[in-house]
């Protein structure tokens, strides 16, 4: 049985799903075509530098809390390592104020 669509969207990627839903959004009958298995879909976008893994659409990969502290910022100085890993109300003004990655965040946000 032939189909019609009124979009075909060549990959399953963040851009491929965005552009899906925008067409959709907009009224399009949209098909979106992906040459990965459904376990492994998702392009690119699995392996992004934002590193926002998941092992299912519930569950974080293993290693995402290590991956998105070790990589903070590159190569992060030894003494801001340090400071962070401190209790928040004794990290010094200078690193509360900073832009860096809190472990208690990324333990909260990994759960």
């Amino acid at each position: 049985m032939a189909q019609t669509y009124d979009v075909v969207v060549v990959g399953a990627g963040v851009a491929g799903l965005t552009a899906a839903v925008a067409a959709s959004q907009e009224g399009a009958r949209v098909v979106v075509l992906e040459r990965a298995p459904e376990a492994e879909s998702g392009g690119n976008t699995r392996y992004t530098e934002a590193f926002l893994r998941m092992r299912s659409l519930d569950e974080a990969a293993d290693g995402l809390e290590e991956t998105l502290l070790g990589d903070v910022m590159g190569h992060p100085d030894p003494g801001l390592v340090i400071e962070t890993t401190r209790d928040a109300a004794r990290r010094s003004g200078l690193t509360r104020g900073s832009h860096v990655v809190d472990p208690d965040y990324v333990e909260t946000f990994a759960e």
